[in-house]
């Protein structure tokens, strides 16, 4: 069982890795759901199994190792959207300004010159 995912968490974070340049916030969220239901797995499994052997250690570092390539990817995005956020909040915040400042029974006279 440890094995297979093991396996499984090699699989999905190469993959994820192969194609780092092009995803977007809901790849990023999937595979942390996806990476977090299979170690729950493990943990769930590891508590009736004692110690890793080799290949398993091996496993789990190239799945570390992987993990600092992704990391950045991640803060990029919460960057990404971070900015995002305090675009639309100085727009709301303007918008609020500019119809705050005029009485609502107020009239405007165009004159043509």
């Amino acid at each position: 069982m440890i094995d297979e995912c093991l396996k499984e968490l090699v699989e999905i974070t190469e993959n994820f890795v192969s194609h780092l340049a092009e995803v977007n916030q809901e790849e990023v969220e999937l595979l942390i759901e996806r990476r977090q239901h299979i170690c729950d797995k493990l943990f769930s499994e590891s508590n009736h199994i004692e110690g890793l052997n080799d290949i398993q250690k091996s496993l789990l570092s190239n799945i570390l190792s992987a993990d600092k390539l992704i990391l950045p990817k991640m803060y990029e995005l919460r960057n990404d959207a971070s900015e995002w956020l305090e675009r639309n909040n100085q727009i709301k915040r303007q918008k609020a300004a500019y119809l705050s400042s005029y009485a609502v029974d107020s009239f405007f006279i165009d004159k043509k010159n």
